[in-house]
């Protein structure tokens, strides 16, 4: 995305659109791949102190929920604000345009999801057994297979408020 100052009204917000499909780029991006294509967003405004642009970047990229590990669909989205000057690598002082690819690429990364769920409500994993909550129903007790779970040492932790070897103080 180019923008070129010299089309810009000292103040007045100017919005500049592009969508970006390239797959290979996104996906690069993201670490996942995309969905569809990602619709970025500059709105920019020529003022005293340089160029701010507002950008935004919006799409979706395929994921697997935090809970479960089900294939699902990630939201992905980020909105920022960047003030450039005349002194920044962006700048091309003989054109006079500013190449806001770096920013756009930026954008797209903090847009990865954070956080993904397959369906508000997942009900996630036994923690005994590993079942998907979401497709059955177990009969195991958090008690339950204590030797079988790597993870049960953490429990005096979680009953105690520390470990029993003396590892926390308190």
């Amino acid at each position: 995305m180019i923008v070129d100052i010299k089309s810009l009204d000292y103040g007045v917000p100017t919005v500049f659109e592009e969508v970006v499909t390239d797959k290979d780029r996104l996906t690069a991006l993201l670490g996942a791949e995309p969905v569809g294509e990602f619709n970025i967003k500059a709105k920019c405004v020529l003022d005293d102190e340089g160029l701010v642009v507002r950008l935004s970047a919006k799409g979706e990229c395929y994921a697997r929920c935090d809970r479960c590990g089900e294939a699902t669909i990630g939201n992905c989205f980020c909105d920022f604000t960047e003030t450039l000057t005349e002194g920044d690598k962006e700048f091309d002082y003989l054109t006079e345009r500013y190449d806001l690819t770096g920013l756009v690429d930026e954008c797209i990364v903090l847009s990865a999801p954070r956080a993904t769920l397959c369906k508000e409500d997942c009900k996630g994993l036994c923690p005994v057994c590993g079942g998907n909550l979401n497709k059955t129903s177990c009969d195991c007790k958090v008690n339950q297979c204590v030797e079988a779970n790597p993870f049960s040492v953490l429990q005096d932790i979680l009953l105690t408020g520390g470990a029993k070897n003396g590892s926390t103080k308190k």
